[in-house]
């Protein structure tokens, strides 16, 4: 690619008329770490399909996001949760554990957020749900109009994993056996960044890559990548879609999701600029008197 193809694509998305919100819009796959703040509301709802050399995970997910009145306005509450079938040469389905997000943007501003997401064990044991996990997370985002990049990092405590017995494949034979899977759970750090970029006055792309060290003894750490597409209906309602690949041994080998999104309290129809200061007209000059000779 030479320097005026370069120059060419650096325009292209610095520059237009008819381009989409980047800031409005979140990374697939990690919601509750956004730097976007809830403004009054956001939901989420969607599929997930999940490969893994030993299992396969299809799911539907639900998050919900709520700011706080006026006085604690800094301040949104958000509650995660879902339904999984997970088949790994035996069959289980049940719920996924449930997640409550607590969410602070310093001075109100929807470009740094900070927060606690708390899991309770109301999952399946099966899907290495079931455990009690803690995590502090932060992100902040910068956009470029037709750019927006977005970073976060977090440390989690997390709880012990106990599948149970659960079929896996012998790597040296390729033979099916059972094993007892039964791990204690340690501190994990993670660490993200993001880039999204506008296409048209409706759809953006984007892309991340996630990495977080090993969460239980004797397990892997988990990298992968995702890319999406996030396409506005209208302003407030939008269709995301995406496809991931893990970069190590205990991120999914394959990844597909898609769902809608809404925006509470966003106009259907496309909005004006914020903070535009009205251009008052001077009144017409006052005639002058005649003077008679």
């Amino acid at each position: 690619m030479n320097i005026s193809m370069v120059t060419l694509v650096v325009c292209t998305l610095l520059t237009g008329t008819a381009v989409a919100d980047t800031i409005s819009i979140r990374l697939p796959g990690s919601t509750y770490e956004s730097a976007r703040a809830a403004d009054p509301g956001y939901s989420e709802f969607g599929f997930i399909y999940q490969h893994y050399q030993n299992s396969d995970h299809i799911g539907l997910r639900g998050e919900t996001y709520l700011r706080m009145p006026p006085s604690l306005r800094s301040i949104e509450i958000g509650i995660l949760t879902g339904y999984e079938h997970v088949s790994n040469g035996d069959s289980d389905r049940g719920l996924t554990d449930l997640d409550i997000a607590v969410r602070y943007a310093p001075g109100n501003n929807s470009n740094l957020m900070s927060g606690l997401l708390v899991s309770f064990p109301t999952g399946m044991e099966a899907a290495g749900y079931g455990g009690t996990d803690i995590e502090i997370f932060g992100s902040a985002r910068y956009g470029l109009y037709r750019v927006s990049m977005e970073g976060f990092a977090g440390v989690r405590l997390n709880g012990d994993l106990k599948l149970g017995e659960t079929t896996r494949i012998d790597e040296r034979t390729g033979e099916e056996r059972k094993v007892t899977i039964d791990r204690d759970g340690k501190p994990s750090a993670r660490i993200g960044a993001g880039l999204l970029i506008s296409m048209s006055q409706t759809t953006t792309v984007t892309g991340h890559i996630s990495a977080e060290t090993a969460r239980w003894d004797g397990s892997e750490s988990d990298i992968h990548f995702t890319a999406g597409v996030d396409y506005r209906i209208t302003p407030s309602l939008g269709f995301r879609s995406g496809i991931g690949f893990g970069l190590s041994d205990d991120a999914p080998d394959f990844e597909l999701s898609a769902g809608v999104s809404l925006d509470w309290g966003r106009s259907p129809d496309i909005e004006e600029p914020e903070n535009v200061t009205p251009v008052k007209e001077s009144p017409p000059p006052a005639e002058e008197e005649g003077t008679i000779i």
